[in-house]
């Protein structure tokens, strides 16, 4: 199975300043700085994910290069009730649809990160059209969410946090080099 990673990047290429410009259930002020989470990092795949930082600080920019090019998209991370959540802009807003997003917990210890995708049977089963947050699946079958309510999704993450239901099967990204 592809990292959760390569998945949220198959949407599209985004510029880091997109960032601030939709609604984002991690907002700048609850991002987190974390120096350890810099750098390149290979995927169960064989992929390369490498991931800097940016201005301000907790604003990072996740970027995957696989055989079919290289992709990028902004990304946050803060705790959410004990839990490091990494949020990916996959697809920015437009006038008739909101931001999609891919979500993630994510453990970094050393040379390693952990990674467990919101679980799409749980988040479907808890974020219901009409509440501001609809899960949807890609073309490849991957699940993310459209956001249109931040504090909602939010909530969710809260909820998820502490179910260990809400998450997937954990991957694991080695560091190859650091930046």
């Amino acid at each position: 199975m592809r990292t959760l990673l390569i998945t949220a990047l198959a949407a599209c290429t985004l510029a880091l300043p997109a960032c601030t410009n939709h609604p984002s259930a991690i907002t700048r002020d609850i991002a987190i700085v974390e120096p350890g989470l810099t750098g390149d990092w290979l995927t169960p795949d064989g992929d390369i994910v490498r991931i800097a930082g940016g201005w301000p600080a907790s604003d990072y920019m996740l970027e995957v290069t696989t055989a079919e090019g290289n992709e990028a998209m902004p990304m946050r991370v803060a705790t959410v009730r004990g839990s490091r959540v990494m949020e990916v802009l996959v697809t920015k807003p437009t006038a008739d649809n909101p931001p999609v997003y891919h979500y993630s917990k994510v453990t970094i210890a050393g040379n390693a990160i952990t990674s467990q995708p919101i679980n799409p049977e749980w988040l479907e089963a808890q974020a219901v059209d009409g509440t501001g947050v609809v899960g949807s699946r890609t073309e490849s079958g991957k699940f993310v969410a459209a956001v249109s309510d931040p504090g909602r999704m939010m909530l969710l993450l809260e909820r998820a946090a502490t179910d260990p239901r809400a998450w997937l099967p954990s991957e694991r990204l080695t560091r190859v080099n650091s930046r």
